[in-house]
């Protein structure tokens, strides 16, 4: 891909964006105007590097061919829109989503880009249900990296019921500033979900996660990294209710390393109510500054977890757990590992301050 803003084109698909189905966008520049009924007085302006366009139609189903999207900010005020696309290469700066419902119905979409930049301002995103069924989706992209300041989600209900979705990423580094969520139900259905990606960096300001329910009810995943690193500032769970109800699920990673300032976890209950879990590690290391959980009922009713990993080190500093009721009711558990590390491990009792 070249990257001057006269000739950037990259193809990705509706959903070659995130689990949130939002399209990738990368920078390019010029005023357009998306205006859907039965809001056309919702037109907002935007900036991208194509020719001023303005769109002020009924509600429209579009099947298209091929289309090439090159512009900056964009504002969506629409009503239902149902999207039937085939490839769609898309390039964009800021957007802002206000829509009703969205539809995605698309066949397989390979996606097979060069290196890809999403450099966002801000990129405030309030929709209402979004549903994605598609068939077996495929990226396969060089190096994604995203540059971002604050983003906001604040979407309604979400489902996703797709088939096998393949990720083939080279290193992928996200560089984010202030990140918040907050989402009302989302629901996952997904068949086989398979990740095999290069080096994965998270260097990443505050982030934080205001959920309400959220359900997982996947087909096998599996996870096959390469070395995965997580170098975050402060991470925020206030969460509602979340469950996970998952078939078989596999960890064959390579080195994991985190190292993460404070994170707090402030969430209402949780289930694990999972299939086997295996996590086929190789060297796991833990650096975390301080620790704290501040959660309620939390429930693990989980068939037999199998843990076959090399050394795992804690280097972490005091750990801090005011956490209501923990109930494990677990199948068997297998621990088949080779030395684990505590290093400067604190514990402190929450009640009475004392140091376990």
């Amino acid at each position: 891909i070249n990257l001057y803003p006269s000739q950037l084109t990259v193809y990705i698909s509706p959903l070659s964006g995130n689990h949130l189905g939002i399209k990738p966008i990368a920078f390019c520049c010029a005023p357009i105007t998306f205006c859907y009924a039965p809001i056309p007085s919702c037109c907002a302006p935007t900036t991208f590097c194509c020719a001023p366009i303005t769109f002020c139609c009924a509600p429209i189903p579009s099947c298209c061919a091929p289309i090439t999207f090159c512009y900056a900010p964009i504002t969506f005020c629409c009503a239902p829109i149902t999207f039937c696309y085939a490839p769609i290469p898309s390039c964009c700066a800021p957007i802002t989503f206000c829509c009703a419902p969205i539809t995605f119905c698309c066949a397989p979409i390979p996606s097979c880009c060069a290196p890809i930049t999403f450099c966002y301002a801000l990129i405030p995103s309030c929709c209402a249900p979004i549903t994605s069924c598609c068939a077996p989706i495929t990226f396969c992209y060089a190096i994604i990296t995203f540059f971002s300041a604050p983003i906001t989600f604040c979407y309604a209900p979400i489902t996703f019921c797709c088939t096998p979705i393949t990720f083939f990423y080279a290193p992928i580094t996200f560089c984010y500033a202030t990140i918040t969520f907050f989402y009302a139900p989302i629901t996952f259905c997904y068949a086989t979900i398979t990740f095999c990606c290069a080096p994965i960096t998270f260097s990443c300001a505050p982030i934080t996660f205001c959920y309400a329910p959220i359900t997982f009810c996947c087909a096998p995943i599996t996870f096959c990294c390469a070395p995965i690193t997580f170098c975050c500032a402060p991470i925020t769970f206030s969460c509602a209710p979340i469950t996970f109800s998952c078939a078989p699920i596999t960890f064959c990673c390579a080195p994991i390393t985190f190292c993460c300032a404070p994170i707090t976890f402030c969430c209402a209950p949780i289930t694990f109510c999972c299939a086997p879990i295996t996590f086929c590690y190789s060297p796991i290391t833990f650096c975390y500054a301080p620790i704290t959980f501040c959660c309620a009922p939390i429930t693990f009713c989980c068939a037999p977890i199998t843990f076959c990993c090399a050394p795992i080190t804690f280097c972490c500093a005091p750990i801090t757990f005011c956490c209501a009721p923990i109930t494990f009711c677990c199948a068997p558990i297998t621990f088949c590992c080779a030395p684990i590390t505590f290093s400067n491990a604190i514990v402190i009792n929450s009640k009475n301050g004392r140091e376990i």
